[in-house]
């Protein structure tokens, strides 16, 4: 789980690496497993996270990553993210997925996320 810290500069939104916890995934493992369980555990944490949004407490912001391209078809609270944006780590590609304000009243926890994958 890595986290970012978000801010404006010059007009231009910018996002910094701030540090990372590792997660650990395994190549047998299966894909909706391991994709559901990296967003609900981004979910989660976003509450806990809220000291590294700039907007505070007036927007929430919340983000995660993920292994899969199917993270363009994440929907939180029926919500699509602001931006997926791919990055490159260790010569794989990972996404990085945003909400600049979600609009919800659930804790991290308990918000509903839909995610399409393929069979």
């Amino acid at each position: 789980m890595a986290r970012c810290k978000k801010q404006i500069q010059n007009g231009h939104t910018q996002y910094e690496f701030i540090n990372a916890t590792p997660v650990t995934t395994k190549r047998d493992r299966i894909l909706l497993d391991d994709i559901t369980e990296l967003i609900h555990s981004s979910l989660k944490l976003s509450d806990f996270q809220q000291d590294l949004n700039p907007d505070y407490p007036s927007k929430r912001f919340v983000y995660g990553y993920a292994h899969d391209k199917e993270i363009y078809s994440l929907e939180v609270e029926g919500q699509k993210p602001d931006g997926v944006i791919e990055i490159n780590v260790y010569d794989r590609v990972m996404y990085l997925w945003y909400y600049n304000d979600l609009q919800s009243n659930k804790r991290g926890d308990c918000l509903s996320y839909s995610v399409d994958v393929p069979k």
